[in-house]
This record gives structure tokens, sequence and C-alpha cells, in this order.
């Protein structure tokens, strides 16, 4: 199996336009391979017609999807609050529900450590081509390097992309001397695994950001880049938050809307596609 190619994420996409907005964009770029992140949970799953912060309704979700030009990647981002048991049942459900083409729509697992087996009964399930990334999230995290390439071992040739994720979403930044240590051992450990980074990326910082995870990645010889495949994602800081006041009771807190602002996101593609392809 081979390493899959890197990408630029984004996500938190709740809506058709904001979907059509980036997509339009990045068809135009004649580099770069990019991945529509939708996050979805087992409440979506037991409510239909429910949307979340950052999720759409199960309703909409086809209709993002068909937004996003088959060149790049729709990923859905999937937390569970029921057993780990249970996590194939739900995704299949969901892709299922959907109507997902498994051999072009993706899954971002974020769960600590989900249950081998229960990846295996997807894969079994959906497509050959079928793209899973696991988030690595902050309880990973804890552990040393060592220690997490050996967990992640019990998962090669089940996933094709492993993200470190301190942030999960909160928009907090992530060390970019660990992360780059860690994404290097993942490129050299597994042949079929694509590391990559989340936590707050933006398009002011994206930029300096990639530059920081090269310094840390060269080569103490020859001084080239030793990381050349990785993935990125974006999500709390290309968002704005509103604060909508509640009509009745009078006292109560004001309710905060959080919606994607697609200048943002088109402006830190441009600067992450930069990055990455300067000396």
């Amino acid at each position: 199996m081979t390493r899959p190619p890197g990408y630029i994420g984004i996500t938190g996409f709740r809506t058709a336009e904001e979907v059509r907005q980036l997509n339009d964009h990045v068809f135009r770029l004649p580099v770069g391979y990019f991945m529509f992140g939708i996050t979805s949970s087992n409440k979506r799953l037991a409510d239909p017609t429910s949307q979340g912060g950052t999720s759409p309704r199960l309703l909409d979700i086809n209709s993002l999807v068909k937004e996003i030009v088959t060149c790049n990647l729709p990923m859905i981002h999937y937390f569970s609050s029921n057993s780990s048991e249970q996590l194939a049942d739900e995704v299949i459900a969901l892709f299922d529900y959907c109507q997902l083409d498994t051999s072009c729509v993706g899954l971002q697992i974020n769960a600590l450590w989900p249950l081998p087996q229960q990846i295996e009964n997807m894969r079994k399930a959906f497509e050959p081509q079928f793209k899973i990334t696991m988030q690595l999230p902050q309880a990973a995290l804890t552990a040393n390097n060592d220690q997490i390439i050996k967990q992640l071992c019990d998962y090669d040739g089940l996933i094709q992309y492993a993200l470190i994720d301190p942030s999960g979403g909160q928009g907090l930044d992530f060390n970019a001397t660990r992360a780059g240590e860690l994404m290097l051992r993942i490129a050299d450990r597994f042949e079929s695994i694509t590391p990559g980074v989340a936590g707050g990326f933006s398009d002011a910082n994206v930029k300096e950001r990639i530059s920081q995870i090269k310094q840390t990645t060269l080569c103490d010889h020859c001084h080239q880049g030793r990381l050349l495949n990785y993935c990125i994602d974006a999500q709390g800081k290309l968002r704005y938050t509103q604060k909508v006041p509640v009509a009745y009771p009078t006292n109560s807190p004001p309710v905060e809307v959080s919606t994607l602002e697609t200048n943002k996101a088109i402006n830190y593609v441009d600067a992450a596609l930069s990055a990455f392809y300067s000396e």
C-alpha cells in the first residue's frame, strides 16, 4: 500500500454555500490536494434534523459533499460518546444514511485509540480506496514518541493518515518541534501512513507554522527538508463567533453561534500553498 498524498484541510463546513465558495477557489488552483472536513457525531445519528456548532444536519451532508470536486477529499470527522464497540456500526449507518460514496469520501476518527477491530469492520464494509484519518488527540500525546509509534503499529494497514491534534478544533497551538519530530517518526516507520498536524492554524500564521516545521525537520548534514509529505488541518481560527442575545428569560447568557469565515479559509489555503512550495 502506497503512502497517500498530504492534504491541506479545513474543517467545520456547515452549509453548501461555504463549501461552494472554497471549492470554486481551489478548483482554479494549479496544485494542491484539499480536504473538506464535515463534522458529525452520534447526536446527529439520533436526530438527523439537528445540527451543532460546527456540524450540519445529517440530512444536509450529501448536498455538501456534492459541491466538492472529485479530485479533492470530502471527509467526515466523526465523534461518538457511545461505546467504542459501536463505532463501526455508527459510521456505516452514517455513510449509508447520507448515501456517501466511500471510494471518494473519507473518515476522520476523533477518538482516543479506537479499537482496531472496529476499523477493520469499516474497511470490510467499504470500498478499498476508503481513506481514514486517525486523530491523535492531546490525551494520546501525553505519551512519548516511542510509545505512540508502538501504539500506531496496531493500525498499520488500517489507516492512511495520523493527525497530531492537541487542539481538537479549539484553535490551540501545537508545539512545532514535537509535531515535526513525531511526524518524521511516523513517516520513517510506516510506509502507508501519511502524518499530519492540526492546532491553531490560521490564515495569518500558517506560513510561519509550516516554516517552523521545516526548520525543525531539516537534515543535520545537508540542511534539506526531511519531511516532504504531510497534512495540515485548520478549524477554530478560521471561524467567527457571534453572541446572540436570548429572548427570554432576559437574564440568560447569550447563545454563541460559530460560522466559517470563507475569506479567511481562502487566504489560509493560498498562504499554505505558498509555504509548502517555497524554498
